[in-house]
């Protein structure tokens, strides 16, 4: 926690010679074990909540959550932040391929738990960056953020590592950032202070307001009802629920759960007590995609009697960061409740 102030005091130092305002943010990365496997989402709550305190009382003036490798983990991340402050977060993924449904999934979640602002770092460059963050614009109200890595280095015959990004390469992929509604632009690995002057020309420039996303298509991003189910048996209704094989793959559960939902169902869901269904927060994960893509609840069915306590509180956690509100628990006991 030392080093956490120690840095903080730095940054403060060298912001102060800016002549201008600089903030100074907090950075946290991802925690090195699979969230929802290796580490519950609780542990991964705690672990940050920890480390966000000690750099709030550094007095960051916000947070930036980076290379997040899962929504999962980005989420629980987020919560751990906000058990402690209540400063500015911004949150960035990192992959160099994200589906339409993996990005709505970030984002919904993301707006949820309260950010800021949300973005990719990393990646494989500035142009591979560039599909990602502009799907991201199209997808969220918030600020996007964009920061590529300078490419893949070169490593010389003493082992030193040395990019080969040029400053007026990223200031053009910047500018298109911009065209395509990016807000807050920097860098990751191999991006250093050149880099960061050449994109000054930048700042102020006219970029796409948040408010952008209100011209997605309302099918790519479904209405959500936490409540839907609840409100149907409070009237007296007598609810349809749509449930598959969680072993199907992605496109089959889609196209099944879609047509359920047409046909009326009320909520939608996998069984994940077949040989071979997807397991854990992954199946969590699934709910989430598919309930977006048939613009009903997803249903976390829970078989007591091949569950474990410690494996259904994961689940539940999981299942409240992504948004998922409504369980349905097979008759029995938890495994070691």
């Amino acid at each position: 926690m030392r080093l956490l102030s120690a840095g903080v005091r730095l940054a403060r130092q060298a912001a102060a010679g800016a002549g201008r305002p600089v903030f100074v943010l907090g950075s946290i990365g991802p925690l090195g074990q699979v969230v929802g496997a290796e580490l519950s989402a609780a542990d991964a709550t705690d672990a940050v909540a920890e480390v966000a305190l000690a750099l709030a009382d550094a007095q960051v003036d916000g947070f930036m959550l980076e290379t997040m490798p899962s929504t999962v983990e980005a989420a629980a991340a987020l919560a751990g932040i906000h058990r402690v402050s209540r400063l500015p977060v911004l949150v960035a993924r990192s992959s160099e391929h994200l589906e339409a449904a993996e990005l709505i999934e970030f984002a919904r979640a993301m707006e949820d738990g309260g950010a800021s602002a949300i973005g990719i770092n990393c990646a494989a460059g500035p142009r591979a960056l560039r599909p990602l963050v502009a799907a991201l614009a199209q997808t969220t109200r918030l600020p996007v953020v964009a920061r590529p890595n300078a490419g893949f280095p070169s490593r010389s015959s003493d082992g030193r590592l040395t990019y080969h990004l040029r400053p007026d390469y990223l200031l053009a992929q910047a500018r298109s950032y911009v065209a395509d509604g990016v807000g807050v632009i920097g860098g990751c690995c191999g991006v250093g202070p050149a880099h960061i002057q050449a994109l000054a020309p930048i700042r102020g420039a006219s970029v796409v307001p948040p408010t952008a996303a209100a011209q997605v298509p309302a099918e790519s991003i479904p209405a959500r009802s936490h409540h839907a189910l609840l409100q149907a048996l409070t009237n007296g209704d007598f609810p349809v629920l749509g449930f598959v094989p969680g072993r199907l793959t992605a496109t089959e559960a889609t196209t099944a759960l879609t047509r359920l939902a047409r046909a009326g169902a009320a909520g939608v869901g996998l069984l994940a007590g077949w040989p071979g269904s997807v397991r854990g927060t992954r199946l969590v994960a699934s709910l989430a995609h598919l309930s977006q893509a048939c613009g009903v609840p997803a249903i976390l069915e829970l078989s007591a009697g091949d569950t474990t306590l410690a494996a259904a509180e994961d689940k539940l956690i999981a299942a409240h960061l992504l948004g998922i509100r409504t369980v349905l628990i097979d008759a029995g006991v938890f495994v070691g409740g």
